[in-house]
C-alpha cells in the first residue's frame, strides 16, 4: 500500500503514513502504479497534495536558477585554468629557465669529456662540470615549478569541466521534468 500524498510505500495495516503523517485510508483502491522497468512509483497527478506539487515546483525553480549560475560560474573556472596552464607554458620566463638548462647541459657535456680525456687541468674541468651539474638542478627546479603549475591548473580544468557536464545534465533534467 502507499501513501496517496507523498508515494511512500507503506507496511500493510498502517492508518497513519510514516512520512508525512497524514491519515492512509484503506477502503479506497491505491492509484499509485509501480514501474516494472524502473521499480520507481508513479503516482497520479490528483493523487499528489497541491501544496507539495507547489513546495516541488519551487524547489526546481530555485535550483534550475542557481544551476545556471553554477554552470557559469564553472565555465569561466575552466577557461580560467585552461588559460592559466597555457600562459604558465609559454611564458618567456619558462622559455628562459628551458634555454638555460640547456645551455648548462651543453656546458657540463663538454668539460666532463675534457676533464674525462686527461690533462693537467682535468681536476679543474671536473669542478666547472659539478658547477653545471648544480645549475643544470638549479634551472630543473624552476622548469619543474612552472609545469608543476600548469599540470594543476588543467587538472583543475578538467575537474571543473566534468561538473560542469552534470551540472548542465541536471538542468536539462529539471528543465524537462518542469515542461511536463
Amino acid at each position: 500500500m502507499y501513501c496517496r500524498n507523498c508515494g511512500t510505500l507503506l507496511p500493510e495495516n498502517t492508518n497513519v503514513c510514516e512520512n508525512c503523517n497524514i491519515a492512509v485510508n484503506d477502503n479506497e483502491p491505491s492509484t499509485i502504479v509501480v514501474s516494472a522497468t524502473t521499480g520507481k512509483t508513479d503516482i497520479p497527478e490528483k493523487s499528489i497534495n497541491p501544496k507539495i506539487k507547489l513546495a516541488k515546483e519551487k524547489i526546481l525553480e530555485i535550483v534550475n536558477k542557481y544551476n545556471v549560475v553554477i554552470m557559469v560560474v564553472l565555465g569561466v573556472l575552466t577557461l580560467t585554468c585552461l588559460i592559466i596552464a597555457i600562459t604558465q607554458l609559454t611564458s618567456s620566463n619558462y622559455s628562459y629557465y628551458v634555454q638555460q638548462y640547456n645551455e648548462c647541459l651543453d656546458g657540463y657535456r663538454d668539460t666532463s669529456a675534457t676533464a674525462n680525456s686527461g690533462g693537467f687541468l682535468s681536476s679543474s674541468y671536473r669542478s666547472i662540470a659539478n658547477s653545471y651539474k648544480e645549475l643544470m638542478a638549479s634551472w630543473s627546479k624552476r622548469i619543474w615549478g612552472i609545469r608543476i603549475k600548469a599540470i594543476i591548473s588543467i587538472i583543475c580544468s578538467l575537474a571543473s569541466a566534468v561538473f560542469l557536464y552534470f551540472s548542465y545534465k541536471q538542468f536539462r533534467k529539471n528543465k524537462n521534468m518542469n515542461s511536463k
